[in-house]
């Protein structure tokens, strides 16, 4: 038997910003923690998803998915599963592929003549937040072309352009588009006697003719 950790948390959105910007944010919420003996298999991993996918199933049936997220993870010594579900309401870009805890977030602008980057405002992060899918709104206009985010793993530059990507409305319209499919005449398979028929019939022609 091998001993895992499987804690659920949840994600709640949160909006921290000034006067002139606002970014949603995520509230990170412990739900449960738990140990469980799985049987050693060579497909440990498989069981350890199944097991994270049953604590999100239950915990949405139980609290609901609506406008948060909930996340389960599994852990072995060496492996590690994770399953995710939910949704934030009015979220345009994504952040990071998964949550991470935000440490800095500036607002930059180009200078025109360096073609540089550079902080224009920084926004206060007063309390343990997270970042994933956002929403950034500017309360007054404002120019700026990028927006700096830092997490203690990394850092990701998002373009003015890249700051409202429907990617959730954009993955249900595709996915209700009827699929097309070419139409292929299907050709039988001739078989000894089909061959024997054509040769006689040929064989007549040719007497016909003669």
């Amino acid at each position: 038997m091998v001993k895992v950790l499987a804690k659920t948390v949840y994600y709640e959105p949160r909006k921290i910003g000034n006067d002139t910007v606002r970014i949603t944010l995520l509230e990170r919420i412990e739900a449960e923690w738990n140990e469980h003996n799985l049987r050693k298999h060579e497909k440990l991993i498989d069981r350890m998803l199944v097991l994270a996918h049953n604590n999100v199933v239950r915990h949405m049936s139980s609290v609901g998915g609506e406008n948060k997220y909930i996340f389960s993870e599994v852990e072995a010594p060496g492996l590690r599963a994770i399953v995710g579900d939910g949704q934030i309401k009015d979220t345009e870009t994504l952040l990071f592929l998964k949550p991470e805890p935000v440490t800095r977030i500036v607002i930059l602008k180009k200078n025109k003549e360096t073609d540089m980057l550079e902080k224009i405002l920084e926004l206060n992060i007063s309390k343990e937040l997270w970042c994933y899918e956002t929403k950034l709104e500017f309360l007054k206009n404002m120019e700026w072309d990028a927006i700096l985010v830092e997490s203690p793993e990394r850092k990701r530059i998002i373009l003015r352009e890249e700051a409202k990507l429907p990617l959730r409305e954009k993955i249900v319209e595709e996915s209700m588009k009827p699929r097309t499919h070419r139409k292929t005449k299907a050709k039988k398979k001739k078989t000894k006697s089909d061959k024997k028929k054509k040769r006689n019939k040929t064989k007549r022609k040719k007497r016909r003719r003669r």
